[in-house]
């Protein structure tokens, strides 16, 4: 069980100081609009016939006033627009947003639109229907992606259990259990034996069970989402054996489902319902010790003004300087070009950034905080058992445990996966710049670009003095290693050895050798960026790309500068980027000494 300081801390930073706002939304609460133009008193029977919940909005509305919450009641889904929806930071849904008991298609894709939207949704689902059954539902809508038709051998078996009239049901614990893992694999052990089992009777051969399994499960889920699944499946946590406090999570929403209570008009509605069952479901849940940093850190951007608490940056000569930074560097471009301005717009969000970061590195109430969550859960986790001690793969187990994610302890994966975050992260800017990292889709290996950044962003011509860059322009020249991908589990083993960079490419994480293995140097080569090595973005979601000259050997063997497309697949850590920036820069600075090696007649023959 958490102790108070985690319980504290989850409710503070998840409900108290996020949740001010909140959003009512329910077919049968009359809105503000409904009650001054009906024309008749909300005690009417006729405005009673038509707002069937009159009594619970009213009890609501005033019972998050007394909380001191905003509070705004809305009654149809077509007027809910995702800017009204971000202004509100609880909404309370109705499961039943129809004009029958069934209809539950409008909450549902509302949910899975929260889901996969940019603010963070903290929701709760409001019903009087079987909470358990909503609980699927919302899962399995949320999950998406139930295939209705399986390959070769699976749907063959498939038709055959149809056509005899064996057509096996998963039991729902079975379904409850595979919507939330998501893979068979993850599946309590002996749900997933007593599924093998009833499938064997009904003839499935003993290979096949588990596709089979598998192929049945995505039938019902199919039938119970309908045309409401979403187009690409998204990872879904929760409890699929907890019938007490019902949760869920999934992309930017956190989702209760709390059972609707008897409304007593004469006595005051205290929230308990839902806010209690709101912070049972958030405990039940038991963020760990990251997602509740992210969480806090969200705070503070949403509630206090970093920005203009710089004092830097409230300085008026300040704001003039960064004016003229801006105005210098976009002489020449044109100004309604996105693509143009977005390179000397993006230096100066950068600088104004990065005063936020060390703002909230140097934020002592940060630190407090999240060191209090820190040293409660090293407690918990002693008194649980756990030897924090440990080195290796004791240690591993340890974090596992803490971390409390739905993954199987697989150290390699976790490892690889830690040094690619430590490495690398995804390419947000607007042109090349040190540690940028890039390939030629359909060669073997990547570069990554180790010249200085104010090489690579020629938005001006270079000066006359410079002839040879001079004439080049808007042609740029990089210094790029040519990195060869390395074998993951040696690399893993000398990844403190830094000559390595770790990378996910296309949702692989994968490691490549920086370094040559018999010189210890960086392997580099000259590459001609064409437009000062500028990116471009046409196609959404798809790797950006850049247009160079490169030296390419022929088929003869002749080498030939030829003009390829090169697609950008990730940046370099600052401090990684600079040590390749380095090394690169003194092997480029090397001093050639005279020397001869005397080879060994065993060498020699």
């Amino acid at each position: 069980m958490p102790d108070e300081v985690y319980t504290e801390a989850v409710r503070s930073t998840f409900e108290e100081k996020p949740l001010r706002a909140v959003l009512l939304i329910d077919d049968q609460f009359p809105t503000y609009h409904d009650l001054v133009t009906s024309g008749v008193p909300a005690t009417d029977p006729a405005f009673r016939r038509r707002f069937g919940e009159t009594d619970r909005a009213h009890a609501l509305y005033n019972a998050f006033k007394a909380r001191h919450m905003l509070c705004d009641v809305e009654n149809s889904i077509e007027h809910v627009t995702p800017e009204r929806i971000r202004k509100s930071d609880l909404i309370v849904l109705d499961y039943n947003l129809g004009p029958d008991e069934s209809d539950v298609e409008r909450s549902l894709g509302l949910i899975r639109d929260l889901s996969r939207s940019d603010h963070f949704n903290t929701i709760v689902v409001y019903t009087r229907a079987p909470l358990d059954d909503v609980w699927l539902a919302v899962a399995a809508n949320l999950r998406g992606g139930w295939r209705e038709t399986h390959e070769g051998e699976t749907q063959d078996h498939l038709d055959r259990l149809v056509t005899a009239g064996h057509l096996v049901e998963p039991p729902i614990e079975l379904v409850r259990s595979y919507v939330c893992h998501g893979k068979w694999t993850r599946v309590d052990r002996l749900l997933r034996s007593s599924a093998h089992q009833e499938l064997r009777q009904a003839g499935v051969l003993p290979g096949a069970a588990t596709a089979v399994m598998e192929a049945l499960l995505h039938r019902t889920l199919r039938v119970m989402c309908g045309e409401r699944q979403a187009l690409e499946p998204l990872e879904v946590h929760g409890d699929p054996s907890n019938h007490d406090v019902r949760w869920l999570q999934a992309g930017n929403c956190f989702v209760a489902i709390v059972g609707k209570g008897v409304i007593d008009p004469v006595q005051p509605f205290d929230l308990g319902e839902i806010m209690n069952g709101l912070a049972d479901a958030l405990l039940a849940w038991r963020p760990n010790l990251i997602q509740v940093l992210l969480s806090e850190v969200q705070n503070i951007l949403e509630l206090e003004a970093l920005a203009t608490a710089d004092e830097q940056l409230r300085d008026p000569h300040t704001q003039v300087g960064l004016w003229y930074y801006l105005l210098r560097e976009i002489v020449g471009l044109d100004h309604h070009d996105p693509a143009q301005m977005r390179a000397p717009l993006e230096a100066i969000v950068d600088k104004v950034l990065d005063g936020v970061r060390r703002r909230l590195l140097l934020d002592n109430k940060l630190l407090g905080f999240i060191s209090k969550v820190a040293a409660s859960e090293i407690a918990q986790a002693r008194e649980d058992g756990l030897d924090l001690s440990a080195s290796g793969e004791g240690l591993l187990r340890a974090a596992h445990r803490l971390a409390r994610t739905p993954v199987p302890h697989e150290p390699q994966a976790t490892i690889r996966r830690l040094n690619v975050f430590l490495s690398t992260e995804p390419f947000r800017r607007a042109h090349l710049t040190t540690g940028t990292v890039f390939r030629q889709p359909g060669r073997p290996g990547i570069w990554v670009a180790t010249s200085p950044a104010c090489d690579m962003t020629l938005r001006r011509p270079p000066a006359a003095h410079q002839p040879w860059l001079h004439g080049l322009h808007p042609t740029s020249v990089v210094v790029a290693i040519r990195a060869t991908e390395d074998d993951g589990a040696a690399a893993l083993e000398r990844a403190e050895h830094g000559q390595h960079i770790f990378l996910n490419v296309n949702g692989e994480d994968r490691s490549f050798r920086v370094m040559d293995d018999t010189t210890r140097q960086p392997p580099y080569e000259f590459i001609f960026p064409a437009d000062g090595g500028r990116v471009i973005r046409t196609v959404p979601d798809a790797p950006p790309t850049f247009v160079a000259f490169s030296m390419t050997s022929t088929a003869g063997g002749e080498l030939e500068l030829q003009q390829v497309t090169l697609e950008v697949i990730g940046q370099l850590r600052s401090s990684n980027a600079s040590r390749l920036l380095q090394l690169t820069g003194q092997h480029l600075s090397r001093i050639g000494l005279d020397f001869v090696s005397l080879r060994r007649e065993a060498e020699e023959t």
